[in-house]
């Protein structure tokens, strides 16, 4: 069982989460030493670190390059590595690690010269620069390790991935501040270019601001204009010279790149970041699971050892390579493409964009496993995607609840089927791209009477219900009762088998009763305002009634 529990995602992430905070702190204690020529203990740790975190990121590209051959069979190999590449670059996270381990590849490169050149410290400017680099790893690590435990929690997660919408909002505004400054200062500079023209060798010459060559005048306007967006311009302003219309002229244009520049450009760059910042604060939950989500798939492919451990298991699992794990999924229908957690349907051969493809999981429920969570990643043109519970000999071609010895929900109208009897759900039980469904069986509460056991769907942590009929559905339990999805092409979904002590639905338990008392104490102070408004309304009508009695209308 708690082998079980240790290669979850969630055990996974806080392994890694902790051998990453381990890493930052090895480089806090490297920063705060001098440099030396020697590799010093706190290098060496680093370098067993890194060694097991190129083995991590080299495993997750190597997962990516095979998920792509398998779905692009015939492709050309450079198109895929580029892919390959692309796909793992597209999360900001792995950008960030990529650099990091480019970066150390760098360090590492200086630093065997450096050890194989001797030396003295002193005037050592290769090891000079090894140590920026490892300041620079330092910084790229600290954002890393924090920002990624940050992004995970269900408050302040939100936030951060709006940081990252707001970084590439502001890369937009930068190349606009480029072109501002690269056009007003080639034409402030050249302003300054005719004034030595004119001047020439005249007795002012020596109090003219281009006395240089064109382009050290160029950069020192360049420079001037790009502190002076951020308010820390220098005292000696490259804007007062001798000739008093080269001034002039060149102070008008001083004073419009201000105009267009620090207020313009400003006031628009605070207008995109808000609505940036709006736009996810209105998706957040959506988007928020969307990215727990990828961190499960993410995390399903990382093995059970956390860094720097994983270079021994590494090297332990090549040299029993032979033995096959046994499978997850027990009967997968053509058209389902299965990597790790991530099920995705790509149907090439379909000609009906309706036509189904199922997969039933090999692990039967039970009453230490009896939860099975589907998280929606892609929902397809159709949107036709069920969950549910099926007998062994269920076939994939049907979606769960089509036929008999079997019940699902169908994502598309929000209904539950079993034995292809639809039966209404009330409320809005419709699922769309980042919500999450579950389906449990509930082994307690088996009928003592026929021996059938519930059968409880809930969405996004809320329970399903049935307008008529039974509260619950019921299964017979003599046979094992098995997870099956069916989706139709362009769905991908993550699932997992959740155990009677998951950590997630705890949260959602407490999450849920946590709102319900808001919602609670919200509904009471309504009534209490209302009852004050009420109250006021008859003190009123009570004085317009005596006002009315002393001084009765003239007919």
């Amino acid at each position: 069982m708690y082998l079980i529990y240790l290669e979850t995602p969630y055990f996974k992430f806080v392994r890694d989460t902790l051998s990453y905070i381990v890493l930052v702190v090895l480089h806090y204690a490297l920063c705060l030493s001098p440099s030396t020529i020697a590799f010093s203990g706190l290098e060496w740790a680093i370098l067993v670190f890194f060694i097991g975190r190129y083995l991590v990121e080299g495993k997750q590209i190597w997962d990516i390059l095979q998920r792509i051959k398998q779905r692009r069979e015939g492709a050309q190999s450079k198109w895929i590595r580029l892919k390959t590449l692309s796909i793992y670059l597209s999360d900001c996270w792995n950008r960030l690690d990529f650099v990091s381990l480019l970066v150390y590849l760098i360090i590492f490169t200086l630093r065997l010269a450096i050890v194989v050149m001797s030396g003295s410290e002193m005037n050592n400017r290769a090891l000079a620069i090894a140590g920026y680099f490892y300041s620079f790893n330092t910084l790229r690590l600290t954002l890393r390790a924090f920002g990624y435990v940050m992004e995970h929690s269900r408050h302040i997660g939100p936030i951060q991935i709006a940081l990252f919408s707001i970084l590439a909002d502001i890369r937009i505004i930068f190349w606009q501040f480029a072109a501002a400054i690269l056009a007003f200062s080639i034409a402030i500079t050249k302003v300054y270019m005719a004034e030595k023209s004119f001047i020439a060798n005249g007795s002012d010459g020596n109090y003219i601001i281009c006395t240089n060559s064109g382009p050290s005048c160029w950069w020192t306007i360049i420079t001037h204009l790009f502190w002076t967006l951020l308010g820390a311009s220098e005292e000696t302003e490259p804007v007062t010279s001798v000739d008093v219309p080269s001034v002039t002229l060149a102070r008008l244009l001083y004073a419009t790149f201000h105009i267009f520049g620090v207020i313009l450009l400003f006031n628009m760059l605070i207008a995109l970041l808000s609505n940036t910042y709006q736009r996810t604060q209105d998706n957040s939950l959506k988007e928020w699971s969307i990215k727990r989500a990828i961190v499960i798939q993410t995390y399903d492919g990382y093995g059970p050892i956390p860094v720097p451990l994983n270079i021994m298991y590494s090297f332990l699992k090549l040299l029993v390579r032979g033995k096959e794990k046994e499978k997850a999924w027990a009967d997968v229908d053509e058209g389902v493409g299965i990597e790790g957690l991530l099920l995705t349907c790509e149907c090439m051969s379909c000609q009906d964009d309706e036509t189904c493809h199922g997969a039933r999981h090999g692990k039967s429920f039970s009453s230490e496993f009896p939860h099975f969570e589907v998280a929606i990643l892609e929902t397809g043109e159709k949107r036709l995607l069920a969950v549910g519970v099926v007998t062994e000999e269920y076939s994939t071609k049907y979606m769960p609840g089509w036929k008999n010895g079997s019940v699902g929900y169908h994502t598309d109208d929000g209904m539950i089927i079993r034995d292809n009897i639809r039966r209404e759900t009330k409320g809005p039980a419709m699922a769309r791209r980042g919500d999450r469904i579950r389906c449990t069986v509930m082994f307690e509460n088996k009928r003592e009477r026929d021996g059938k056991v519930p059968v409880v769907f809930t969405l996004n942590g809320k329970k399903i219900i049935m307008k008529e009929g039974e509260d619950q559905i019921f299964m017979d339990a003599d046979k094992p009762l098995y997870p099956c999805i069916s989706m139709t092409d362009g769905c991908s979904v993550l699932v997992k088998m959740c155990s009677r002590e998951d950590l997630d639905s705890k949260a959602t338990a407490q999450s849920m009763e946590k709102r319900m008392t808001e919602i609670k104490e919200q509904n009471e102070s309504s009534i209490a305002r209302l009852a004050k408004l009420e109250k006021g309304v008859e003190d009123v009508l009570a004085i317009l009634k005596d006002i009315l009695k002393k001084d009765p209308p003239k007919v």
